[in-house]
């Protein structure tokens, strides 16, 4: 078979496998994937081992850590994820948000990051298990596009600059994003030149290398650049700072330690990491899903990756989520499997058992050029440009989103531009849009006659539509707007013929509202009819009496027909009944 991918599209688990997708692999592996998944397996490990400890520096956690981080989510995710290119791992989303909660804790020791960052990959753990259990997984709809952007760029500044001292040859002692701008302004004066030269030409290598060889493992080969430098030109004794030793071998899992952890201090900072590990993975999830041609199952992605969160905090490592960079990896190389997890977590064991000497001379500059290098690669300017142009409020949302990361926090950051998501998204429904129809003969179709130009009106007849469900918020803005439009028509109004197809529900307050409306016109001797009801709107229509109180005779299919029953009834009106 030429295509292994293709061939599996339609093998979906059934029954109790769909709890646990990655058992069905086992009987419907083929040969001719093995190959190309082993080749797959290896190139991910070999940018996922540089990048693992990367981030695990990023967050002030021993290197090694990043190791165990990127091992165990890959052989969890085997078992419980939905997709087959995905790579779940260390994340620069998340790891800044992990750096962040370890900042605001504040403990003396350093040393107690690592049970801290533990703790918070327990909790995020639980609350995505939790989440994909009640199937919440919808929640990650609430962080649209221009609070992700704005996110994201944020994150990308923040990161650049935690490695920025590290990139100079000295230590920034400041917290809070413009702090450490101020302070590394002020100090360039103590820039170690040879941290900065070793710095320098990492950056160039991860940075311009992919542009001559995309499908080289840039990451590693800067790694393996940087330790034979400072084996060979003895960089330590000459001041460039290393990443020391390094312990070989996975630890013994073990429950992390409560002692002296805040717990309650915690939770909210796990929560957000649920909520953007989570989104991370599915955004990620969904893309490559869709590339292969499969569906993927996006509350068992939740489930997944707090399945991998959890595991994950039994080995000392931290955080995790899907992976942009590795996944990327694992379709260009053509993996055909979620096999390619297992090979590649085989691959950073091995490395962690047999080649942690040689990793321990590798300069702290070099692993600095490649986070800044990650930063510069999620920063989204180009996205902003294009909100800019088309979408101005979502634009505004993004630059608060963006100015509250660097300001308030990373959490706290997307926690205001959430809310202030929420808050335009219920302005908007509040306030929806709304029309008076005219006829178009020669589209066969009502439009709005306030943006187009010569349609057809029938006198005696408003046709109104309103672009929104009708709920308790809006209710009363639906009821101003019947008798606003009303008011400013030049005829007088015999008939009010409610457009329904853009009404997508109603609940009881609007319910009552609208039989409000509906007396009120009766009171006038206006009709008031509905056309285009959904099945939601009539069940409530009739549930509520509404529905036979305006009668079934002035309840259109369509509201052409509306228009015809109308002209109709005011024809037999003028013309007297028929002999």
């Amino acid at each position: 078979m030429s295509d292994g991918r293709a061939a599996s599209v339609n093998r979906e688990p059934k029954g109790w496998l769909r709890l646990v997708p990655g058992l069905a692999t086992f009987g419907s592996y083929e040969k001719a994937w093995l190959a190309p998944d082993i080749l797959a397996g290896v190139s991910v490990a070999a940018v996922a081992i540089p990048v693992g400890m990367a981030y695990a520096q990023l967050m002030g956690l021993p290197p090694v850590t990043g190791l165990y981080a990127t091992i165990i989510p890959l052989v969890v995710y085997f078992f419980f994820g939905s997709s087959r290119q995905l790579i779940v791992g260390p994340d620069a989303s998340t790891a800044a948000l992990v750096a962040a909660a370890l900042a605001s804790v504040a403990v003396a020791d350093p040393a107690s990051y690592v049970p801290l960052a533990c703790m918070l990959a327990v909790l995020a753990g639980v609350f995505a298990v939790l989440g994909g259990i009640l199937r919440l997984g919808f929640v990650a709809n609430f962080l649209g596009k221009p609070i992700l952007v704005g996110f994201m760029n944020g994150t990308a500044l923040i990161i650049i600059m935690s490695q920025a001292g590290k990139f100079f040859g000295f230590s920034l002692q400041s917290s809070g994003f413009f702090r450490q701008v101020v302070e590394l302004v002020s100090r360039l004066g103590q820039t170690h030149l040879l941290t900065l030269g070793v710095g320098v030409l990492t950056f160039a290598l991860v940075r311009y290398l992919p542009r001559v060889a995309p499908k080289w493992p840039t990451p590693l080969i800067a790694v393996v650049v940087g330790i034979i430098l400072a084996v060979g030109f003895r960089l330590e004794e000459r001041g460039v700072a290393v990443l020391g030793a390094i312990p070989s071998g996975l630890p013994l899992p073990r429950l992390p330690s409560l002692e002296g952890i805040p717990l309650f201090t915690l939770v909210a900072d796990a929560l957000g990491i649920a909520l953007i590990s989570y989104t991370g993975t599915i955004v990620n999830a969904r893309a490559y899903a869709a590339k292969n041609r499969y569906d993927i199952d996006a509350n068992q992605e939740m489930i997944a990756v707090g399945a991998s969160n959890l595991v994950t905090s039994l080995f000392q490592g931290y955080a995790v989520a899907g992976t942009a960079s590795r996944t990327a990896v694992n379709d260009s190389v053509g993996g055909k499997s979620r096999a390619v997890g297992i090979i590649a977590a085989v691959c950073v064991t091995a490395a962690l058992l047999f080649l942690t000497g040689p990793i321990a001379y590798l300069p702290s500059a070099a692993l600095a050029a490649i986070i800044i290098n990650a930063g510069l690669g999620i920063l989204d300017l180009r996205s902003m440009g294009w909100l800019r142009k088309v979408r101005k409020p979502e634009f505004r949302l993004a630059i608060i989103a963006w100015i509250g990361v660097l300001t308030i926090g990373v959490l706290k950051g997307v926690l205001l531009a959430v809310v202030l998501a929420i808050v335009e998204l219920l302005r908007h429904v509040s306030h929806p849009r709304d029309a008076v129809l005219g006829y178009s003969r020669e589209r066969g179709d009502f439009y709005d006659v306030a943006r187009h130009e010569g349609l057809e009106t029938q006198p005696g007849l408003l046709i109104y539509r309103f672009n929104a469900p009708i709920v308790f918020f809006n209710a009363d803005c639906f009821r101003d707007r019947v008798r606003a439009v009303i008011e400013a028509a030049v005829d007088r109004v015999e008939w009010l013929l409610l457009d329904a197809e853009m009404i997508g529900g109603i609940d009881g307050t609007a319910a009552e509202r609208i039989e409000d409306v509906r007396e009120e016109l009766a009171s006038r001797g206006i009709v008031f009819a509905v056309a285009r009801p959904s099945a939601q709107v009539r069940e409530m229509l009739e549930s509520t009496g509404f529905g036979e109180r305006i009668g079934k005779e002035y309840m259109f299919a369509n509201v052409k027909a509306g228009l015809d029953t109308f002209r109709a009834r005011q024809s037999a009106t003028q013309t007297g009944p028929v002999e």
